[in-house]
């Protein structure tokens, strides 16, 4: 499986199904050229650095420098809590795989990675920034440790693509359960019996 596979859904559900906006055209204009180049490397220091890990570094971190200053500094804060867990399940992994036998290492990190970020996170759109920032910077530092023992390192490989594809994906697969109870809690409250009261799911 490649991550991929999740670019391409994404914009065709970004394309042909939001509301024309200037969000839908600038995410669906980055997730073609994150397509368009996802294959591409050069050479960068010590890495061989894919061009989608690039775009999708640069994008984080533009959209991260939109926030307030206090807003940052917990952004930043959450996505060093997942970077660590990253490079740290990775390590794990590299010491002692026996541990990733039954259960494919791919989903451990990205259903963590999900929780953490929704319960820490409140939005949408900062549950995705933080997770995919907190998944490079982790990718960057796994990799730093591994050049110094193998040498020149990939980044931005189609594994790590996958784990930012199964994060997203549990990411929007929770908004679209919180945004379904919070319509049904709409529509109970409009019921006759349920008048003055509050039952909402999600304070």
């Amino acid at each position: 499986m490649e991550g991929i596979w999740f670019m391409w859904i994404s914009w065709i559900i970004t394309t042909f199904y939001l509301k024309k906006s200037k969000i839908r055209t600038w995410l669906a204009f980055w997730l073609l050229a994150i397509i368009v180049v996802y294959s591409k490397t050069i050479p960068v220091a010590m890495y061989e650095v894919s061009l989608a890990y690039l775009l999708v570094t640069l994008l984080c971190y533009w959209l991260i420098s939109k926030y307030k200053f206090f807003t940052i500094l917990y952004t930043l804060f959450v996505s060093m809590v997942i970077t660590f867990l990253f490079a740290g399940l990775h390590l794990v992994e590299l010491y002692d795989p026996v541990m990733f036998l039954i259960i494919d290492k791919m989903w451990v990190i990205a259903t963590l990675v999900a929780i953490i970020t929704i319960v820490l996170v409140k939005d949408f759109r900062g549950r995705l920034v933080v997770s995919i920032s907190g998944l490079v910077q982790g990718e960057l530092l796994f990799k730093q440790f591994l050049t110094t023992i193998y040498g020149i390192q990939p980044l931005g490989t189609g594994n790590f693509f996958d784990i930012i594809a199964i994060s997203c994906a549990f990411i929007i697969s929770w908004h679209i359960f919180e945004q379904f109870c919070e319509i049904m809690s709409q529509y109970v409250r409009k019921l006759p019996s349920s008048r003055g009261k509050d039952i909402r799911v999600f304070r």
